[in-house]
């Protein structure tokens, strides 16, 4: 949504007004929109690291098919990620990225696939269950 928009238009107005921006230069202008936005601007496989700003171009995934499912609910950003750190500040679920990075170098589609996930997406849930069914206090009315 917002990041690949934002993206879009940093490139857009590159191009419209001649600005010459490298790849870099449009990164650094990027972060300060948004932490995945740098990310946005490029095309394939990257390994994104610190807040997202950190990019590192990987090997293509094999030739595939991708279905990409959006819910029909929107949250913030934001609270996903201060709900994902946990309340001690690690991280409830990481990604396997080593092993990740191994299927990308062999190309082993089936292997890629084996790691996909969203970490996200239990946080994701529970939050949106949270926003569409508050906890009442109790005595209180709906």
């Amino acid at each position: 949504g917002g990041s690949t928009d934002a993206a879009a238009v940093l490139k857009g107005l590159n191009l419209l007004f001649s600005l010459s921006l490298k790849e870099k230069e449009l990164e650094k202008r990027a972060v300060q929109l948004g932490a995945d936005v740098p990310f946005c601007l490029h095309r394939g496989t990257y390994l994104a690291e610190g807040i997202g700003e950190k990019l590192t171009k990987l090997p293509s995934l094999p030739p595939c098919c991708m279905i990409l499912v959006k819910p029909r609910f929107s949250l913030s950003t934001k609270v996903i990620y201060e709900e994902l750190d946990g309340k001690d500040g690690s991280m409830l679920s990481h990604p396997d990225v080593e092993s990740i990075l191994h299927a990308l170098d062999t190309g082993d589609l089936k292997e890629i696939c084996s790691y996909g996930g969203n970490v996200l997406e239990a946080v994701s849930i529970l939050e949106n269950v949270q926003l569409s069914f508050p906890i009442q206090e109790e005595g209180s009315c709906l």
